[in-house]
């Protein structure tokens, strides 16, 4: 198991279509018990940090996103992520 940080940008004109499914969106991450953390940024894109096996099983996962089947979602990044320090490595079981 490792953990991967998701970055979304969100497609330019989708903010009715995700102010309206915002709430099926979070349920959804919500029920992911990967998931460690998630939220939006100041950029407006979103960052969701999960513990997974894989990037591939992270990907299989959000391609079930409503945001992302409601092709609001333009980039989505997943990469591997080894934190190394900060008060943060105990609440995450490093």
């Amino acid at each position: 198991m490792g953990l991967f940080v998701v970055r979304y940008g969100y497609r330019d004109g989708s903010e009715a279509t995700r102010d309206e499914h915002r709430p099926a969106h979070r349920a959804y991450l919500g029920s992911q018990e990967s998931l460690r953390v998630s939220g939006p940024t100041g950029d407006g894109g979103g960052v969701l940090v999960f513990e997974a096996d894989s990037a591939e099983v992270v990907a299989a996962l959000l391609d079930q996103d409503p945001f992302w089947k409601l092709n609001t979602i333009e980039s989505r990044t997943i990469s591997s992520w080894t934190p190394v320090s900060g008060p943060w490595l105990t609440p995450l079981g490093l």
